[in-house]
């Protein structure tokens, strides 16, 4: 299984959407619950070949900003 590298810091989360902004890929986020110190949401993409990702994320929040993500992920072959 191919792994995806971490995404860590301030600059690389920063490049991060930038370089996904000119991919082929719709993204649909849902099932957003927000709490003072935690968050959970869904994250749907559909790419360009048909194939489908989805994403459930659990976030850690501490101040305002994210110390912590897990995501769970589902591929289509």
């Amino acid at each position: 299984m191919d792994r995806v590298p971490a995404v860590r810091g301030r600059e690389q989360i920063g490049r991060y959407p930038a370089q996904i902004a000119d991919e082929p890929v719709t993204l649909a986020l849902g099932d957003e619950i927000v709490a003072q110190d935690r968050a959970a949401f869904s994250v749907v993409a559909d790419l360009d070949d048909g194939r489908r990702i989805v994403e459930n994320c659990i976030v850690d929040l501490r101040d305002g900003l994210v110390v912590r993500q897990v995501d769970v992920e589902a591929w289509d072959p």
